[in-house]
């Protein structure tokens, strides 16, 4: 039985059947007022993010919350303006050979290289601007509409950079990166980089079969970063692309994050 509601791309209410026996004594009230969790969602690449795809995600880790979390969650969804581009440019590689790594190059790599910062003062059509604003926007609603909520962010991949740059202009209580290349981006950066002064907590889901993950705390400049393997015994999850893209079926995961958003 369901009796959350979805509405306008926000996820809210409670859905699923938890067990009184296994849900944790209410730990998200203080002071006798209840405490609002805002959580934005940050995907990786890809090509067409569909409108449900945090929806199986969502549910996973409402089942292991208390009954009476106020919870809301927002999905960031930049891959359209990125397919559009890439479906151009891709055009532009008729009639060259290999055309499934051409794709591959166009539609995935492609995203990665859309986030580096273009020449001169990023403006709108840039991505790198586009991308920004998308996220601050929707935190700004937020932080205009509920000032006390605890503010998290959930992100893979691509998206985890994106964040993790986000958390230098925000406060933030936690981010969570699941498959994270932050130690490859940490090249660009003077003493590979630094943690963000208004971020105040942060884990870091990562799989040692997955080529795009990075242990993130073994830069010691983001050593208060909680690194945490998440395990399968699937075969399937042993192939690289597979292993990258688990993180959000992940029971390990989930439970991981909801013992984090328990104690905020």
């Amino acid at each position: 039985m369901r009796t959350g509601k979805r509405r306008d791309g926000i996820f809210t209410g409670w859905y699923g059947l938890v067990s009184l026996r296994e849900t944790p004594l209410p730990s998200l009230w203080r002071m006798g007022e209840e405490v609002r969790i805002d959580v934005l969602l940050v995907h990786g690449i890809g090509k067409a993010i569909k409108s449900d795809y945090y929806n199986e995600f969502v549910d996973s880790i409402r089942r292991k919350m208390p009954l009476d979390s106020d919870i809301v969650f927002h999905p960031i969804n930049y891959s359209e303006p990125l397919d559009s581009k890439e479906a151009v440019i891709f055009d532009w590689m008729k009639e060259l050979n290999y055309q499934d790594l051409r794709s591959f190059g166009c539609f995935f790599v492609g995203d990665v290289l859309a986030y580096a910062p273009p020449e001169g003062v990023p403006g709108p059509g840039d991505f790198y601007y586009d991308v920004n604003n998308l996220l601050a926007d929707k935190f700004a609603e937020i932080k205009a509409k509920y000032p006390e909520s605890r503010k998290v962010i959930i992100s893979h991949s691509l998206g985890t950079q994106i964040s993790f740059s986000f958390a230098f202009k925000e406060e933030l209580d936690h981010l969570f990166v699941c498959g994270s290349p932050l130690l490859y981006f940490s090249i660009r950066f003077k003493d590979y980089g630094s943690y963000p002064p208004k971020l105040k907590g942060m884990t870091n889901f990562y799989n040692v079969n997955d080529p795009v993950a990075t242990v993130v705390g073994r830069n010691p400049k983001l050593a208060v970063c909680k690194d945490i393997h998440v395990k399968s015994w699937n075969p399937r999850y042993l192939l690289p692309l597979q292993a990258h893209g688990f993180y959000f079926k992940s029971n390990q995961v989930h439970q991981g994050i909801a013992d984090v958003l328990k104690k905020l």
